[in-house]
């Protein structure tokens, strides 16, 4: 009888995981490596209607982040102090939550809100999961020079990681 019992569970463990693995090959990743920047509006630092658009003359970083969020502070934290070690790119940080939680953010981290190559945004969570395919946060998207996505990080990243991608 445990014998059955244990083959039972061994065999539905290995149907789910085979159904998530035939699930994950056939959904289509919504933004893959190789990809273009999308066009997407966000509300930037200034109060108005902005854009991601594409640069040929920099990288570009976009981060989504939480002010509830550990991770996103520390991520911050990583950015306002190195964010000079960061040549030939552009910074476009963005959350989906008010404009006083973006304008306390910005106050918090000064390096970041005083370097012309660092933006802030608030964007709607839904538009940003629509093109970018992510909602937990940090989610970190590196684009370069052509505008095509060359890497993504879920989660804390190292500084070292990302000027490998912006060089």
């Amino acid at each position: 009888m445990l014998k059955n019992l244990l083959t039972l569970s061994v065999g539905c463990v290995f149907a789910i995981l085979l159904i998530w693995l035939i699930v994950r090959l056939l959904t289509s990743e919504v933004m893959a490596v190789g990809s273009e920047l999308p066009n997407m509006k966000y509300v930037n630092e200034m109060g108005q209607l902005d854009s991601l658009k594409k640069d040929e003359k920099v990288n570009t970083i976009v981060c989504l982040f939480r002010s509830d969020c550990e991770h996103c502070e520390y991520q911050l934290d990583v950015f306002n102090k190195c964010i000079d070690s960061l040549k030939n790119t552009r910074m476009i940080l963005m959350t989906g939550e008010s404009d006083e939680v973006l304008a306390r953010i910005r106050a918090k981290y000064g390096n970041l809100s005083q370097v012309n190559k660092v933006s802030w945004g608030s964007v709607r969570l839904e538009e940003f999961i629509k093109l970018f395919g992510r909602k937990n946060t940090p989610a970190i998207f590196v684009f370069n020079l052509k505008s095509k996505l060359v890497a993504k990080f879920l989660g804390e990243v190292k500084i070292v990681t990302l000027i490998k991608y912006c060089q």
